[in-house]
């Protein structure tokens, strides 16, 4: 079952494997800068859902 590109593991997975093509893979610059921009645009939605994440345990831990 292919993991869901939208959760924050699917995400993570998603990144590993560009960054694997990117480090193992001769390839056309195109190419390269194509899946170097999409790993950028994944970077900034997994950090939004990392610091989302931190506010609601800094939320809950304020609330015990």
């Amino acid at each position: 079952m292919e993991q869901d590109k939208k959760s924050l593991e699917g995400q993570m997975e998603h990144l590993k494997q560009i960054v694997e093509a990117l480090e193992n893979q001769d390839m056309p610059l195109e190419e390269a800068m194509a899946l170097y921009e999409q790993g950028n645009e994944l970077c900034s939605a997994i950090g939004k859902m990392l610091d989302e994440c931190q506010t609601k345990v800094e939320y809950l831990t304020k609330e015990n």
